[in-house]
């Protein structure tokens, strides 16, 4: 009986024994398995830390390579506020742009040996003469005008006119028939003046700025009223102040908002980035313009620049203008005469100097007193070159657009019994003011009637900066 007992026993425990050995042999697989799967792991892991290490190698060197250019997680931070990466040019450095010039230079070397060995470019060019020349039969314009001008492009890549000579300089050319085309100062540009460029060209680059001049419209309102509505033309196309810039700007996927007080407008890929002027005008034009959105990057006058102002400033003058919608204010342009004379008496030569005003009465009035008095005072200058120098260098703020000079001199006339309606227009928007501020490359003197203008917007905002009001309240 115990003999039976105790078999049981050990029969029991052989199972149990055999059934941990069995586990034991799992258990054994499971941890074969699992060093496999670490080596496999640590392997992969040592392959991803050596990548990662050369990886962090390989951007060290790219950092040194296109210093403020590379662009990381940090370029893409608060970019609109990030003048470091508003100044960059991702993923280009000298080297890169010193291969880019020798392509292009190697290039030209290679279109100029054919257009040298080519008696077809002659002929064409030729051909083409003779066409201006009227030697041509319409149908034998029509048909080969397109090819020689081509062949001219060839020659000349870029080709300048303007837009009311486009009807007559490309009326041979078809839909689509030339390459390019680049609209310079679009802001200043109607949409209609630029539809037959357009329509001949295969693709367009549209440059300006809408918050500078512009289109000057002189179709009456009422008639451009009648025409949208007749012809069901949409709200954009028609308005007066819709420029070539502004519907490029509101196709454009890329660009940001410019505020205002009743609303705010889309500007596509806008430049932040200003290299024309010093402060303060700088500063004006950031404020009323640009939402202080810009970065400052001009550089300052050389030792030899001679300047007629220490510093810029406002020039309060009242005085009456002569009326009949003339805005002349005779004590506001004796100023401006008086500070001319000395920039020449200073440099002895043409100053880089403007005379600008919002006004076509003013510019005329200053014109002839420019001329007269820089004739009678200094007469040992060409009466030509100083007729020529006025012509150039005093006109409205319109006419001015582009243009820049070491200082500039704005005018703004009127007076508070006959000029309101002058000034409300003047600065209903900041349009004009920025205009006028940043052609002055280092100085500006505004001369006007501080009483009047700083009611007005923009203007006030210029008063305060030039007359130190700012700064004051600042301390």
């Amino acid at each position: 009986m115990k003999f039976r007992q105790t078999k049981h026993e050990l029969d029991k425990a052989t199972i149990k024994l055999t059934d941990i050995n069995q586990e034991l042999d799992n258990l054994k697989r499971q941890l074969d398995k699992l060093r496999a799967n670490h080596e496999t792991i640590q392997k992969y892991f040592e392959e991803k830390e050596k990548a990662y290490l050369n990886s962090c190698e390989l951007v060290k060197r790219y950092k040194e390579q296109f210093g403020n250019n590379f662009a990381d997680e940090g370029f893409w931070k608060d970019i609109q506020n990030n003048e470091v990466s508003q100044l960059a040019s991702p993923w280009t450095d000298k080297n890169y742009d010193t291969l880019r010039e020798e392509l292009f230079y190697y290039s030209l070397m290679l279109q100029k040996a054919f257009i040298l060995n080519s008696k077809s470019v002659k002929q064409n060019i030729n051909c083409l003469v003779n066409i201006w020349n009227g030697n041509f039969s319409e149908k034998d314009k029509a048909t080969s005008y397109v090819h020689l001008l081509n062949t001219l492009f060839l020659i000349v890549p870029v080709v300048s006119t303007t837009f009311a000579s486009v009807a007559t300089f490309l009326k041979y050319i078809g839909k689509n028939e030339l390459g390019t085309l680049i609209i310079d100062e679009a802001g200043q540009a109607t949409p209609y003046s630029a539809l037959g460029a357009l329509w001949r060209t295969r693709k367009a680059i549209i440059v300006g700025d809408p918050l500078q001049v512009e289109p000057v419209v002189t179709i009456p309102k009422e008639l451009l009223k009648r025409f949208a509505k007749e012809f069901e033309i949409e709200g954009p196309y028609s308005s007066e102040e819709s420029s070539v810039q502004v519907l490029a700007d509101n196709i454009n996927p890329y660009g940001g908002y410019r505020e205002y007080s009743n609303g705010k407008r889309w500007l596509g890929c806008p430049l932040v980035i200003h290299r024309r002027c010093l402060d303060p005008m700088f500063t004006i034009s950031n404020a009323v313009a640009y939402n202080n959105r810009m970065f400052n990057r001009s550089a300052e006058p050389k030792s030899d620049v001679v300047l007629l102002m220490k510093e810029s400033l406002w020039i309060n003058i009242k005085g009456r203008e002569k009326g009949a919608k003339d805005h002349f204010v005779s004590a506001q342009g004796n100023k401006a005469i008086e500070m001319v004379l000395e920039a020449f008496a200073l440099k002895n030569d043409f100053p880089s100097l403007y005379i600008i005003s919002p006004f076509k009465s003013v510019v005329r009035n200053m014109k002839s007193l420019l001329k007269e008095h820089i004739c009678s005072n200094f007469k040992d200058f060409n009466e030509d070159d100083i007729n020529d120098w006025v012509d150039k260098s005093c006109g409205t703020i319109h006419t001015f657009q582009g243009k820049e000079a070491n200082e500039v001199i704005l005018i703004l006339g009127c007076d508070e019994n006959e000029g309101m309606g002058a000034v409300q227009w003047a600065s209903r928007k900041p349009n004009i003011l920025n205009v006028a501020v940043t052609r002055a490359k280092y100085r500006i003197a505004i001369i006007g009637d501080s009483s009047l203008w700083r009611k007005f917007p923009n203007f006030d905002f210029a008063y305060k900066i030039l007359s130190g009001e700012m700064e004051k309240t600042l301390r």
